[in-house]
């Protein structure tokens, strides 16, 4: 069993607020309309989300701890949380401007314009006259080697912090995720003799450096533009393991739903979570964002969520609906 330090890990925040349900009279899941409420402008109301925004929270359940800032908006939001939720609003309809941004965010033209320059250095959109378009739909995924490059720092102190979770002897799975792999590399310094499970051929090479570590690959298919391995034969190794802990990666985390964009994808990290008496989510604060095409699982089925000071408090609130999850932030 993964025993977690007193120190280290906190409940997250009581339930209420504007989190605590969904938008009155909206149609849409609980998790789509508790995140953000109160935005009515046409272009959220257009992409048929019901005047909220599933991003990372902001509005009247707005978090206001870590390095939130009031700028000449009167916003409070942290960049990354606001950034988030512009990312957000690019991608519901494919293309947004500044002004409609500017009015469902409640700031500045001149904020939208340096937020849209901060996402397009970092690959999520594109700047066009007058607005921004997405390169990165919900049903597509950024490269391997391009996911690594996002969020360097904050996956790193995640995966350092995952690795301190774990206990000598414990046999563990590491999914395919570019911040799972931190964890492996965080793992190697450590010198810690445990079992690991991984479909993933990177991070199986990071672990064979660490000599006290076993290191297990299930067969299957390497999936085209990643080092993961995919396929029957992978499913039916997954549903004969047992292992301690999981540590598991995700494409995004809307409200409590853990979804992913491909469907063998899809039915590993679900088998995998099947077959872990603890499992431990990492997730840096990107990953809250519109759901993806596929359904993993449920909040309710993860034990730990390590993630980074730039996850809204609200959005972890919003993913926790039983008050049981163990929340890190790093």
């Amino acid at each position: 069993m993964l025993e977690m330090p007193g120190s280290a890990a906190r409940r997250s925040p009581p339930r209420g607020g504007a989190f605590a349900g969904g938008t009155p009279g909206c149609s849409a899941p609980r998790a789509v309309c508790s995140v953000v409420e109160g935005s009515r402008s046409p272009l959220l109301e257009s992409g048929g989300w019901c005047g909220a925004v599933v991003a990372c929270g902001s509005g009247t359940g707005a978090c206001k701890r870590g390095s939130a800032v009031q700028n000449g908006d009167g916003d409070r939001r942290i960049p990354a949380q606001r950034r988030a939720e512009v990312r957000g609003l690019v991608s519901l309809r494919g293309s947004a401007s500044v002004s409609e941004i500017a009015h469902a965010l409640d700031v500045s033209p001149s904020t939208v314009r340096r937020d849209l320059g901060a996402l397009e250095r970092e690959g999520f959109l594109r700047r066009s006259r007058g607005g921004a378009v997405t390169v990165e739909r919900t049903t597509s995924e950024l490269l391997f080697k391009d996911r690594r490059r996002h969020n360097r720092r904050e996956k790193a102190r995640i995966g350092e912090h995952a690795v301190s979770l774990l206990e000598a002897g414990q046999s563990v799975i590491f999914d395919s995720s570019s911040t799972v792999l931190a964890a492996a590399e965080a793992l190697g310094r450590r010198r810690l003799p445990i079992t690991a499970v991984t479909n993933d051929v990177a991070i199986a090479s990071v672990l064979a450096e660490a000599p006290e570590v076993g290191v297990v690959i299930p067969g299957g298919e390497v999936r085209r533009g990643s080092f993961t391995l995919l396929g029957p034969l992978l499913g039916s190794f997954l549903k004969g393991l047992h292992v301690d802990v999981a540590l598991l990666g995700m494409h995004a985390i809307s409200g409590d739903v853990l979804s992913e964009s491909s469907l063998s994808v899809v039915e590993a990290k679900r088998a995998m979570v099947g077959a872990a008496r603890r499992v431990v989510l990492l997730a840096d604060h990107s990953k809250f964002r519109p759901p993806a095409f596929f359904e993993v699982a449920r909040a309710g089925a993860i034990h730990d969520l390590v993630t980074d000071e730039g996850t809204p408090e609200a959005a972890v609130e919003a993913m926790d609906a039983s008050g049981r999850l163990r929340v890190h932030i790093v």
